[in-house]
């Protein structure tokens, strides 16, 4: 049974795409009241009405996209289907086989090098996917960058920790 989330909150969107990603189909989307393109289940969606008094916002007017939008370029750096900003991660790879792992999820986004015999990565995802990836391949990796995601698993790591005792 759905359960409205927010009391029955209305969301309206401009819609732009729908994606299947994981057999799950989800809708891409901009909010006039967050300044961001987001993605919503369409499976969690009720009462869908078209307002045609409503213009939609075409996508190349947001600001993110003000110099054209790929729906791949978008896919790629949203493995998990979470909305919000992408980042530029990199990580230092630790055995050449997990090479594939990056290909896999990011393709030919990812910048692949070695440095001082150390193989390293570089691509641009959304930071919360980028951080669920990065957990489920942790022992393969190690992150350079950004900050805010090595304080996050730090914090993970203690409260699992914690748990695990």
């Amino acid at each position: 049974n759905l359960v409205p989330r927010f009391n029955g909150y209305e969301y309206q969107v401009s819609p732009y795409y729908l994606i299947n990603n994981f057999g799950r189909y989800y809708l891409l989307g901009y909010r006039r009241r967050y300044p961001v393109t987001n993605v919503y289940r369409i499976d969690l969606m009720s009462d869908v009405k078209v307002d045609e008094e409503r213009k939609i916002k075409p996508i190349t007017e947001l600001e993110d996209y003000k110099n054209g939008f790929s729906i791949l370029n978008y896919i790629n750096e949203h493995v998990y289907m979470f909305g919000g900003p992408s980042i530029i991660a990199k990580i230092k790879v630790k055995t050449e086989k997990a090479i594939s792992f990056i290909k896999d999820w990011f393709g030919e986004n990812a910048k692949i090098w070695v440095e001082d015999e150390t193989i390293y990565a570089s691509f641009k995802c959304n930071e919360q996917a980028f951080y669920y990836w990065i957990m489920q391949y942790a022992e393969h990796f190690e992150v350079i960058s950004p900050d805010s995601i090595k304080e996050k698993i730090k914090k993970t790591i203690t409260a699992l920790s914690e748990i695990y005792k």
